[in-house]
């Protein structure tokens, strides 16, 4: 009622300027009585940023759908918490076919849940809305790729094991949840890889070195490789203790060795 009643100012039709004009409120009574038929609403579309288990969604992702023939509406939202339901909500959008842009979850947001850039993701793909069907949900999965390369400055005597702690699952019964995941340190070994993308949370990564009486001090230095991104890492087995944490090159100046999880979708 009120776009097809406008005054049409700016360029000839609808514009990304002015719309579809200035409103008057006036003619668009008069045109349209009481007992007229409203224009439909359009659609409602729901995104939802998901891991790879599909149980855990995620807010501060920005969204955007571009319409393709360039006429009409362009949308933007941001996901976040509605009332426990995490998503993105896009009521009465325009029918029709989009370009669909992802980022996220931006790292500078106080609650996502991660910590670096290299742990967003950047996705493009098409959508196209029928106006046939009222409601469209749609899942984004996010699925990391985590790559780990450490040298060790020497050999563990009697072996280690790189444990990847969920520090989400930590408060749980065992039974509902596997809080840590081991990975076997060769007591010959001075460097090791590991591939730990089947993994979706957020982990500490600590090396425990199995024999702790008459030990040396070990440092740790290597890369992480998340989504194809080269991260440093360091970390050090202090003197005659047993474990010493896997930690962002970045970080270590400004907080104490294991605040910052690395996170895993």
């Amino acid at each position: 009622m009120i776009e097809n009643t406008a005054d049409d100012i700016d360029e000839s039709g609808w514009d990304h300027a002015s719309g579809y004009g200035r409103i008057d409120a006036k003619n668009a009574v008069e045109i349209y009585p009481s007992t007229a038929t409203l224009p439909a609403t359009g659609n409602t579309v729901i995104i939802q940023c998901v891991d790879t288990t599909m149980y855990q969604s995620y807010p501060n992702v920005y969204i955007s759908l571009v319409k393709k023939d360039g006429k009409g509406s362009n949308y933007y939202i941001k996901t976040q918490d509605y009332y426990g339901f995490v998503a993105g909500v896009l009521p009465h959008i325009e029918p029709g076919d989009y370009e669909m842009y992802i980022y996220g979850p931006d790292p500078m947001d106080f609650d996502s849940p991660n910590f670096r850039e290299e742990e967003t993701f950047t996705i493009a793909t098409d959508v196209s809305l029928n106006p046939s069907q009222d409601n469209y949900m749609i899942p984004i999965v996010f699925d990391s790729t985590f790559k780990l390369d450490l040298d060790l400055d020497a050999a563990i005597t009697g072996g280690a094991t790189l444990i990847a702690e969920d520090i989400n699952n930590l408060s749980l019964p065992s039974y509902m949840a596997t809080s840590t995941y081991n990975y076997s340190i060769g007591e010959e070994a001075t460097h090791v890889s590991f591939d730990l993308s089947n993994l979706s949370g957020q982990f500490r990564l600590m090396v425990y070195r199995d024999v702790v009486k008459d030990s040396s001090p070990i440092t740790i230095s290597g890369t992480a490789t998340i989504n194809g991104h080269d991260v440093p890492v360091v970390g050090v087995i202090p003197e005659g203790q047993s474990k010493g944490f896997v930690e962002d090159v970045r970080f270590i100046e400004y907080v104490d060795p294991g605040l910052i999880p690395w996170t895993i979708f």
